[in-house]
């Protein structure tokens, strides 16, 4: 194979899924907390897909899995408006839908930790130190830093 100005491209192309970044999934209606949280996840390698509601989380799920682009993990709020993050977990649950989830409240209550325990969700409660929630999303999905070099 000759080595042409498209062959990093090339070679991008044909890397498996283990090789891509993570895919972060997130749902959460404040839009200053929501700039934080992508800019922290984007800085520790991970590709963020921001959304404000838990409708826009069901909604974009959905898209993904019909496209065959899924994401590793779904990071989300409890209380949104318009549907929460446990009732959107709990329809894409109806569905079959497996991936990991870890939900952020400021209402952590006994009751709201027990039902995204029964949905195989994690809880963090708000306020959190943002390192936390770094350490908690890692554990969850280990950030891939093999592209590095390639961004």
């Amino acid at each position: 194979m000759n080595c042409t100005a498209e062959t990093p491209l090339r070679l991008l192309e044909t890397l498996d899924h283990d090789t891509r970044p993570p895919r972060i999934l997130l749902a959460e209606d404040d839009p200053e907390l929501r700039s934080l949280i992508v800019e922290a996840l984007s800085d520790e390698g991970y590709e963020v897909d921001p959304v404000d509601s838990g409708l826009d989380l069901v909604t974009r799920i959905r898209e993904s899995r019909l496209s065959g682009e899924g994401f590793d993990l779904v990071l989300s709020d409890v209380r949104m408006p318009g549907c929460s993050g446990l009732v959107a977990l709990e329809v894409l649950r109806k569905d079959d839908w497996s991936t990991p989830a870890l939900f952020m409240t400021a209402f952590g209550s006994l009751e709201t930790h027990g039902e995204a325990q029964r949905l195989g969700a994690n809880v963090i409660d708000k306020p959190f130190d943002l390192d936390e929630l770094l350490v908690r999303v890692r554990a969850l999905v280990p950030p891939n830093r093999y592209l590095d070099g390639w961004r």
